[in-house]
Order: C-alpha cells, then sequence, then structure tokens
C-alpha cells in the first residue's frame, strides 16, 4: 500500500494500538505499597521545615504556593495513580509484571529483607526507617537494586513536576495557578489559545499525524522515502524536516498519540 504526503498536513505515523495492551491495574496491596514509596521520595514537609522555606523565600514567591508546596505530598498530587496509568497504558506486559512483582516484595516481609536489609514490609516503616531503606537500594553493590531506585524516583518526580496538579492537590492556592509550579517559579506552558494565536499570526497550520493503525488489517507493503524510529524531540524534527522537503516519511512509535 503506497501512502502519499502532503506537508504539513499530514505525516503518517504507525502507533502500536490500545488492544494490543491488555488490562492491567495494580492490587490494593501494592497500591498501598507505591503510595508509601512516592510519599517517602515526595514527603510532607513539618511546621519547622516549612517556616524555613517560609522565611527564605517569602519575598520571591507568594506565601500560599510556598505553603502548599510544603504541605503537598505525593499521594495529595494523585502521583501514584497516575504512575499506574502510565504504567497499565505505556509499559509493555513483561516490564507490567516486573513492576507488579517488585511492590509485592516491597510490601513482604522477605521481599524488604532481600532488598533493603530489613524485614518489615515497607509501609510499615516510619519516615525515617523508610529513607534508610530507600537509601539502601540507592548504594546498593547491586546494580539491579540501584535501578530499582532511580526507576521509583525518576517516576515519583516526573509525575510531580510534569503535570499541572493544581486541581488535584487539596493544598493548592485558590488562584487556578499550579502551585508546585509557583514554588519552583515555573510559570508553566502557555495557554492553548495563546499558543495558536501565535501559529496562526506565523501562518503556520498545528503539525499533526495521521495514522496508519485503523487501515491495516493484515500483513501489508508499504512504501517511503524515510522510515523515523520514535517520535521524540529528535524523532519529530527529523520527520517533519524529511517531510517538508518532500519525502514520503513513516514514523514508527509504540505509545499512544497525544496531541
Amino acid at each position: 500500500r503506497r501512502a502519499s504526503l502532503d506537508y504539513p498536513r499530514q505525516v503518517w505515523r504507525w502507533y502500536r494500538s490500545d488492544n494490543a495492551m491488555a488490562a492491567f491495574s495494580f492490587s490494593p496491596e501494592q497500591r498501598h505499597t507505591l503510595s508509601a514509596i512516592c510519599d517517602t521520595l515526595l514527603p510532607r514537609l513539618n511546621a519547622e521545615q516549612e517556616c524555613e522555606i517560609l522565611e527564605r523565600r517569602q519575598a520571591e514567591v507568594g506565601a500560599e504556593h510556598l505553603q502548599a508546596w510544603c504541605r503537598s505530598c505525593s499521594s495529595d498530587l494523585g502521583i501514584p495513580q497516575s504512575i499506574e496509568e502510565s504504567i497499565a497504558q505505556h509499559v509493555p506486559k513483561d516490564t507490567q509484571s516486573g513492576v507488579s512483582l517488585l511492590l509485592t516484595a516491597l510490601g513482604s516481609r522477605l521481599g524488604m529483607l532481600l532488598l533493603c536489609g530489613v524485614a518489615t514490609p515497607f509501609a510499615a516503616l516510619d519516615n525515617v526507617q523508610r529513607e534508610h531503606a530507600l537509601q539502601a537500594l540507592q548504594g546498593s553493590a547491586f546494580s539491579q537494586k540501584r535501578k530499582v531506585f532511580v526507576t521509583l524516583k525518576n517516576l515519583t518526580l516526573l509525575k510531580a513536576f510534569a503535570r499541572d496538579t493544581s486541581r488535584t492537590n487539596p493544598h493548592n492556592s485558590g488562584s487556578g495557578f499550579n502551585s508546585i509550579w509557583a514554588a519552583l517559579d515555573f510559570e508553566g506552558p502557555a495557554p492553548a489559545k495563546e499558543v495558536e494565536a501565535v501559529t496562526a499570526a506565523a501562518g503556520r497550520a498545528e503539525f499533526r499525524y495521521a495514522m496508519l493503525n485503523d487501515s491495516i488489517s493484515a500483513d501489508t507493503t508499504l512504501s517511503f522515502d524515510v522510515v523515523v524510529v520514535g517520535s521524540g524531540c529528535g524523532g519529530s524534527v527529523v520527520a517533519a524536516e524529511m517531510a517538508q522537503a518532500g519525502r514520503r516519511v513513516l514514523v514508527v512509535e509504540k505509545a499512544r498519540y497525544r496531541q
């Protein structure tokens, strides 16, 4: 099957169908463990720490945003739920099984003894003990243990700072702006209408991919000049430049499409 390209309106793109992903969810025990881990990596600060931050930064950032920052933990931001959703939607089945097994291990005495050196389920530890357990993973001589820590930390911080949690966080100020971003002096992304206005003023239409999934139901021969694997920062730019130059471009992507 041959596909033509009319830049900038279309770049053909194949992505992994949602139907290819089996239904996935954590058990209540695994969710409990994940929440405890996330709240340890991004905890709620105590009153003394809050006062120190307010005294140091109140002149730069509004007190209401700083207070929201200090009083918010991962659970307030919906981070455990967001991590579970991402794993269910975007992670291969074997990796899903690995994450589930890890959470089960961290929720058991034997698993914690093997991974962190303490025979108590992670969620049953106090805050200091939880920090020591994660530090044991971080500083382990075994690379797989270190990888576990890095993965958990990166997922938690990504979900905390890369999403607008203003509607999720019960401690968010009433201004409607994300207090977590405000405390970090981050203005956030420009509103969609502002982006559309700038794009229209520049004479550009929004760049969109055209999907091939629905049009392919059997073994098919496709003809393209260029195949780009992955639609990240590099792949998208390469695809757009090649399309603009008149090439027929196929972008192969395993994740779901988000405009």
